[in-house]
Order: structure tokens, then C-alpha cells, then sequence
């Protein structure tokens, strides 16, 4: 089955005419993010399980306020998120594809801080 899409903004029809799935396949960038999101996601399960084990045994006898550790944790995820994604937003206008450089700035920066 083929679909023809035609989109009224010039800049959305231009990422979408590209490539296909087969020809994006086949490259080889395509194939090295696919193995580091492997181990990326291995490493996180990891990471998750090992990082409660360590706030239950920081918490001692008072284990009912792992939720309020998991809350805070959540929010400042999300708080990232939101920042991260403006600042992606705004170092991109004026371009038809997303600059995403900023976002692993951030990501190092906070690494590093640890």
C-alpha cells in the first residue's frame, strides 16, 4: 500500500519526503543508535533497581516515605523535561530539523556534577 501525504508547510513536507524505513535500515547510524538504546535501557533497569534498594536503606525505619522520594524524583524529571525541551525548541528556530546538541550539554553537565 502507498500513501502520498502533501502537508501545507513547506518544512513538514521536507521531513517527511526523505527516506523510507528500508533505506534508514540500512544505514549505519541507524544500526549504532539502535545497539547503544539497548544498552542504554539494559543499564538503566540497573541503575532503577539498585537506586531503590539504596533509598529503602537510606530511609532505615521509615520505609513509608519511599512514595514522597519517588514524587520528588518525578518532579524534577518532568521539570527537566519541560526546560531541556524549550531550550531544544528555542536553539532550533528558523531550522526544518531539531538541533538537539543542547540536550546532551545538559545531560554531561549533570553527570559530571554527580
Amino acid at each position: 500500500m502507498n500513501c502520498k501525504i502533501k502537508f501545507n508547510d513547506e518544512s513538514v513536507s521536507e521531513l517527511f519526503a526523505g527516506s523510507t524505513d528500508d533505506q534508514v535500515k540500512q544505514t549505519y547510524q541507524f544500526w549504532t543508535f539502535f545497539l547503544m538504546l539497548i544498552i542504554s535501557w539494559a543499564g538503566m533497569a540497573v541503575v532503577v533497581s539498585i537506586g531503590d534498594a539504596i533509598c529503602f536503606e537510606m530511609l532505615g525505619s521509615k520505609p513509608q516515605r519511599f512514595g514522597y522520594q519517588r514524587m520528588w524524583g518525578s518532579i524534577g524529571w518532568g521539570t527537566l523535561s519541560i526546560i531541556s525541551g524549550w531550550l531544544i525548541d528555542k536553539f532550533s528556530e528558523g531550522k526544518t530539523s531539531k538541533n538537539y546538541a543542547i540536550g546532551f550539554y545538559l545531560m554531561a553537565a549533570f553527570l559530571l556534577s554527580i
